[in-house]
């Protein structure tokens, strides 16, 4: 069963599972389908809620859900957003 959080302010900002800070360089921005957002949603606001991306994919294997497209990424060091078509 995918864990769901409450919001908490404090934690806003970073990952909800691993609490990897949004800041950090290491930190990538994956796009997904609502659909799917919506199968691994660490809150309980449609659309809510923060993952990394290594916590997205582990919450997808958790549910056995392989075939995810991802539909965007972006990294602060690559300094540009690409969309997969």
């Amino acid at each position: 069963m995918i864990k769901k959080y409450n919001y908490d302010p404090e934690k806003h900002a970073c990952c909800y599972d691993c609490s990897l800070p949004y800041e950090n360089s290491k930190w990538v921005d994956v796009v997904v389908s609502d659909f799917d957002w919506e199968l691994i949603n660490p809150s309980y606001y449609k659309g809510g809620g923060l993952l990394c991306f290594n916590c997205m994919m582990a919450r997808f294997v958790d549910i056995g859900k392989d075939n995810v497209q991802i539909l965007g990424m972006y990294s602060g060091r690559i300094k540009h957003f690409a969309f997969v078509k």
